[in-house]
Formats: C-alpha cells, sequence, structure tokens
C-alpha cells in the first residue's frame, strides 16, 4: 500500500496527540510540579527518575516480546485496557494523595504510568512501521504521527501555562489530566477505527528473543542513543535554565510552544530532504542543526528572550528530523532483513534506547548540578548559574556531535534494496 489518504493517516495519528499530553507531564512537569509544590529535594527526585526510567526502559524489549503476540480483536482489546490504565494513573499522578509520602506517591504512579505508556508507544509505532513497503510512505507515515504528537505537545504546553494562570497549581494539574482522559478516550476509539480496517498484524514469530537480531542493528541503535542522550539532556534541564538562567519564568509555555510547533512545521522540510538527499542526510542534517543552535544558546543570559526564541526555533525543526527519520530507517532495516515479525520487538528496544537515555540525563545531570550547589528557584551563585549553562548546551552539543560524526562514517545504515551485505 504505497498511497495513503489523509483520512487513514489521521485516524491513525491522531492517538499521538494524547500521547505527548501522557509524555510531557511525566518527563517534564511532574518532576519540577513535585519539587516546587510537594517538597521533594532535587536529589531524591534524581534518583527516583533514574531508578524510574532504568526500570522502564528495561521492561520496553520485554512488552515487545509479549507484543508479537498480539493480533486482529485481541490487539485492539489490549490497546483499550493499556489506555485505561495509562488515564487512571497519570490522573492519579497529577492530584497527588495527601496520605502518602509525596516521593512514594510519585514514585508508584510514574512506574504505573510509564509502564502503560511503553506498552502504547511499542503497539502504535509497530503498528505504523507494518502499515506500508514503500521506502518514502514510511516517512510519511512517521511524520504524521510525530508532526500530530508535537501538535499535542502544543496543545499541552498552552493548556498547562493556561491552567497555572486561572488555578492553585494541584487544581491546575488535577484539570489537565482530566482533560487528558477525554482526549485518550476519543482518541483511542478513532485508532480501534483504523486498526480495524487498515493495520497488518506482523508474520508468526517464530524466532525468540536471540542477541544476533539486536547487534545486528547495533550501529544504527548506537548512534541513535548517543543522539538522544544528547537531546534528553536539555529536556531534563529547560526549565531550570529558562527560569534560572534567563529569568523568563513567565515565557516559558510560549518558549515550548515554539519549540514544538517549529518541529511540527519542520516535517513537510525533512520530507523534502529524505527525497532528495536520502534519510541518513536529513537525520545528519537534523543533528547539525541542533548542534549550532545549542552553542548560541550558551552566550545567553538574563533577559535574551528574542535570543532565545531564535533557539528554540531552530533546535525545533531540528527536532522534527531527529523524531521522524530515525523510525522510518528503522522501518526500512526490518524490512531489509526479513524481520518483520519482530518489529515490536526492535521497536521494545528503541525504546529501551530513548528511556536509557532519559534515565542517564537525569542521573547525571540533576545530582551533578545538587552536587555545584544549585538550587531551582532560589539564589544561586554565578557560577552555578554557569554550570547549569553548560549542562544545557555544551554537553549536549558535545554529545550530539559525536552522534553526527558516526553516522557521516557509517553508509551501511541506510539502503532502499533488501541487502545487508555491507553490514
Amino acid at each position: 500500500m504505497n498511497s495513503l489518504h489523509a483520512r487513514q493517516l489521521s485516524l491513525y495519528s491522531l492517538l499521538a496527540i494524547p500521547l505527548a499530553f501522557g509524555s510531557l507531564p511525566l518527563y517534564l512537569f511532574m518532576p519540577d510540579f513535585y519539587a516546587r509544590e510537594m517538597g521533594v529535594s532535587l536529589a531524591a527526585l534524581g534518583t527516583a527518575l533514574l531508578c524510574i526510567r532504568l526500570f522502564d526502559a528495561v521492561q520496553d524489549p520485554v512488552f515487545g516480546l509479549w507484543a508479537r503476540k498480539l493480533h486482529g480483536r485481541n490487539l485492539r482489546l489490549a490497546m483499550v485496557g493499556l489506555l485505561a490504565a495509562l488515564a487512571v494513573s497519570l490522573l492519579s499522578l497529577s492530584s497527588p494523595s495527601n496520605a502518602v509520602s509525596p516521593l512514594l506517591w510519585f514514585v508508584v504512579m510514574m512506574l504505573l504510568s510509564t509502564s502503560a505508556l511503553s506498552f502504547v508507544q511499542i503497539l502504535y509505532q509497530s503498528g505504523g512501521a507494518l502499515w506500508s513497503d514503500d521506502y518514502h510512505t514510511r516517512t510519511r507515515i512517521t511524520a504524521w504521527r510525530e508532526g500530530f504528537g508535537l501538535l499535542g505537545v502544543i496543545v499541552a504546553v498552552s493548556l498547562v501555562a493556561i491552567l497555572r494562570q486561572k488555578f492553585p497549581e494541584r487544581d491546575a494539574f488535577l484539570f489537565f489530566g482530566m482533560i487528558f482522559c477525554v482526549l485518550l478516550a476519543l482518541a483511542g476509539w478513532a485508532w480501534c477505527s483504523w486498526a480495524k480496517r487498515h493495520s497488518r498484524s506482523s508474520p508468526f514469530a517464530e524466532k525468540t528473543f536471540s542477541i544476533t537480531l539486536l547487534t545486528q542493528h547495533r550501529r544504527f541503535f548506537g548512534i541513535w542513543f548517543t543522539s538522544q542522550l544528547a537531546s534528553a539532556i536539555p529536556v531534563v534541564l529547560v526549565l531550570f535554565f529558562i527560569r534560572d538562567r534567563l529569568q523568563l519564568e513567565a515565557f516559558t509555555g510560549l518558549f515550548l510552544a515554539l519549540y514544538f510547533f517549529s518541529g511540527a512545521l519542520g516535517m513537510p522540510i525533512w520530507r523534502w530532504v529524505e527525497k532528495h538527499r536520502g534519510k541518513r542526510i536529513a537525520w545528519a542534517s537534523a543533528m547539525a542543526l541542533s548542534i549550532v543552535a545549542f552553542l548560541w544558546a550558551f552566550g545567553l543570559g538574563v533577559g535574551d528572550m528574542v535570543g532565545y526564541a531564535l533557539v528554540c526555533i531552530a533546535s525545533g525543526l531540528a527536532l522534527g528530523g531527529e523524531m521522524a527519520l530515525p523510525p522510518s530507517l528503522l522501518a526500512d532495516r526490518i524490512s531489509s532483513t526479513g524481520d518483520e515479525a519482530q518489529t515490536p520487538l526492535l521497536f521494545g528496544f528503541a525504546g529501551f534506547i530513548g528511556k536509557a537515555s532519559l534515565a542517564l540525563a537525569s542521573g547525571i545531570a540533576l545530582p551533578f548540578l545538587s552536587i555545584q550547589g544549585y538550587v531551582p528557584g532560589q539564589e544561586n551563585s554565578p557560577e552555578s548559574i554557569t554550570q547549569l549553562a553548560a549542562a544545557y548546551t555544551i554537553l549536549p552539543c558535545i554529545i550530539k556531535t559525536l552522534a553526527l560524526l558516526l553516522l557521516l562514517g557509517d553508509r551501511t545504515l541506510e539502503w532502499e534494496k533488501p541487502c545487508l551485505s555491507a553490514y
């Protein structure tokens, strides 16, 4: 199936909007909320996030193994059950109980939310990877899905900003969780409608898990992990950088909206680059743009609103390419190696490296800043603020440059014909 209608793509992609609602609080707002409103220490949160994300990462390949057995009606039932679990756990995370330790509540609800979200993402992305056999259509599918996801992030960021202005912090996140549940139900219905007509089951998985399956794609996954690690560090530190380095906390919603909106607008650009230069060069171009943007960000100081807005636009454009291209490349590799039956497992491992990068970023960046004497939202020394800026900008650029060099130096990571002889 090489020609897909916009209606089909919309039914499939709508689920990405509430999933973005779910991902954003888990990885961006919730740690800051529990630190400021619930009094949980930054060091404790950093340690808890490291453990949670490592556990979440390790379970993704296990979910991938289970997901291989889900087809047809059982697949749709599993998705509905997982979406319900995600809704309940994230709503509970957004409205912490006064009868339980805030740190304990955070850990338990984060574990439940991230587990449900991880399984959903594996089923969701695997379905998209199996939908079409066409090289360019795969990028179109991932661009639609990730574009809708970025729109979901934009709406979520704007909604959080509006709710925070009109309601106390705890009420704001409670209302946010309720809206998330409604959107998740509607988008889940749309996905089920798509799945009844257009989802393609993977061939029966006769093979059990084999480390050879993963080592066959070791270079690709290694580059993807390195690039994601570089991107994860700014995700962990962005709120702190805006509030304490730039002192522009009131414009946080605007900056994040610019960032994600630019990512959504950039999807057609990366599709054009991919068609004319190939997916590997397109991905490398996105990495290079990200490096330039964050090097510029290091020189920004208090009140540099326009400068940081430009950083958000440039890095957002880069984000679009880094979201759309690697999953499309992975789908190509699965088809080329004849591993369609292992699609959920390989996307589960892709989830693993993404979560592992976030875990490592949290486990490195937050304790490091705590050792340097940095305290979020408080008076900090110029030295600790400089360390914050360096951790937010320079360190990711170094890691991203390594990923870029590895990508440019290996031409075996992309092909259009089913051939692995060069590998």
